[in-house]
Parts: C-alpha cells; structure tokens; sequence
C-alpha cells in the first residue's frame, strides 16, 4: 500500500464513519452530551472546497469519538445541511447554535492547518468560558498563542497536542482528490 492508498482510506475510514461514531456516542450515554467541541473551517473559495471542509470536521469528529474516547460534536458537521453559510441570517443562526454547543462542552479542539474568523470567534468565546483550548496543529498553536497573549486571556487553557497528528491535517491533507483515487 503507497501513501495515496494509505491516504484514502484513512480519510474513507474517518469520513464515512461519522455518523455511526456519532450514534454509537449517543447509544454509550442515557442522553447525548458532547464534551468536545470540534473546531476547524468551513467556508472555502467554492463549493467543493466548503464540501472537502464538512468531510474534514466529520473525520476530525470521528477521529475524536472512535480513536480517543469522546463526544464529540461539530455544528458543521451537520449544519450546512440544512442552513446557507453564504445568507448572512442563516451564518448567524448557525453561529449561534455552535456557542450553545461550545459552552456545554469541556473542551475545544482546534483542528486543521490554519484558522479561519469563525474559528477565532469560537476559541475567544472557549477562553472567555474557561475551555480548554487543545491545538494539534504548531502553527496554529503559535497564532492562538500570539492573540492570548496580546489580548491577555488565560494561557493555562492553551495546550498543543503533537500525540494526535491526524487532528493536526487541513482538509486538503486528508480529503482524497479525484485524481489520487
């Protein structure tokens, strides 16, 4: 097996299991309660790049419940379904729901290669709430540490996760593209 097959069924793997991890996080408790908030980007610069960013978080949301035990929820992993991000009364809607989501949670995991402003805004609202902010990916972990610092939030709550590289891949990284298939 090369890198690309590794590649695609790894990705396989986590994406199409997302909602089986989800039931089979639900089955495990009397009542569904997250304790991790899945956190990467959404919007992209076309369709199919928003589409790859949904498999992503699945696969991160996945990767959380199947690999390391958790409940994990992403309002974007299902959202976009049924709410537009590109209407701004819909973004809002689901911008809100996700805040609702985050302050039930324990913790926040910040996943992927870069962050986008709906990213920023849920970290802020993480450290505001006293979460734990888990980055997996160093980069992103020096931006969200550079803006703790300037903005003067608890670093105690910052912690870079190297143990789950997986968690530290953008969409792109992990999301076969036709041609590799």
């Amino acid at each position: 097996m090369d890198k690309k097959d590794i590649k695609l069924a790894t990705h396989k793997g986590f994406e199409s299991l997302w909602a089986q991890a989800m039931m089979y996080s639900i089955v495990l408790k009397e009542r569904y309660e997250p304790d991790t908030y899945i956190c990467s980007p959404l919007r992209a610069d076309t369709r199919k790049g928003v589409d790859m960013n949904v498999s992503a978080v699945r696969a991160y949301m996945s990767y959380a419940i199947m690999k390391m035990g958790l409940s994990a929820t992403a309002p974007h992993a299902f959202l976009p379904m049924v709410l537009d991000d590109e209407v701004s009364e819909e973004r809002e809607v689901a911008l809100q729901f996700g805040l609702v989501l985050l302050k039930k949670c324990e913790r926040i995991f910040v996943c992927g290669g870069h962050l986008s402003a709906g990213m920023l805004g849920e970290i802020i609202h993480a450290f505001k709430f006293g979460k734990e902010i888990r980055v997996f990916n160093r980069g992103v972990y020096g931006v969200i540490k550079e803006i703790a610092e300037q903005d003067g939030y608890n670093l105690d709550l910052l912690v870079y996760d190297a143990s789950h590289h997986y968690l530290s891949l953008s969409a792109s990284e992990i999301i076969p593209h036709e041609d590799d298939e």
